[in-house]
């Protein structure tokens, strides 16, 4: 049987099926929006995020990135 593999948002892979995913960066422009993603991954069973964005970095439209570490935490502890 084929293992059915999920993708908690567009642009997202599996690197090893089921066990390393890449993507873009985890969070979104609103907190809301960024809840729905992080919930996702969480969704998947992904425990670990590696980041790869240097602290100061600008997204699109030459804005900071959301901060989603509290926010993953909060979403963490309650599940």
């Amino acid at each position: 049987m084929a293992l059915k593999l999920n993708y908690p948002f567009a642009n997202s892979w599996w690197i090893a099926p089921g066990e390393v995913l890449g993507g873009p960066y985890p969070a979104a422009h609103t907190a809301a929006q960024s809840r729905h993603r992080l919930g996702a991954l969480l969704d998947i069973g992904v425990s670990c995020i590696i980041n790869l964005q240097e602290p100061k970095e600008l997204g699109g439209g030459g804005k900071p990135f959301f901060d989603y570490e509290p926010l993953l935490a909060d979403l963490a502890r309650t599940r």
